[in-house]
């Protein structure tokens, strides 16, 4: 179930569909934003430090692993942020310290009654899905500030 969860992510934002045709290879990955809806990433940027300081944040803020036995992707964007430098994440409560290298952020539309969480991958290119309680209002003013 897991397995899925996480192969359907890598398929969304690693398929030739949303490959960046300007990106030089070797050039730093860019953050993305995908809408289940659409099936579509709907907007690439430059990662910043703003955007690392919000991810670092975000991961201060972690309360627990997702219960869920399937949390829906479904009514949600995503947003695919790089982590730069890789971040430590130290959660005793579930026997985690682990370096993220990515961050995905599911954040359910209006309509939606689940609340954000995340989707992370360490260096291992393990996936672990955590709860968070940090307000992204920060964050999603940064994603409106650069359209």
């Amino acid at each position: 179930m897991w397995m899925s969860l996480f192969v359907s992510l890598m398929l969304v934002f690693t398929s030739p569909i949303t490959d960046q045709p300007n990106q030089r290879p070797g050039a730093p990955e860019q953050i993305e934003l995908f809408d289940t809806d659409q099936e579509r990433i709907v907007q690439r940027l430059e990662s910043t430090p703003q955007y690392q300081q919000e991810v670092r944040k975000i991961l201060d803020s972690v309360t627990g692993r997702v219960q869920e036995l399937n949390p829906s992707l479904r009514k949600a964007m995503i947003l695919k942020i790089p982590v730069k430098p890789p971040q430590r994440l130290r959660f005793a409560q579930a026997n985690l310290d682990t370096e993220i290298i990515r961050m995905f952020i599911v954040m359910p539309k209006p309509g939606n009654p689940r609340k954000p969480y995340l989707l992370l991958h360490n260096r291992n290119n393990e996936t672990i899905l955590m709860e968070f309680n940090r307000p992204l209002t920060s964050l999603m003013n940064l994603l409106h500030n650069r359209r």
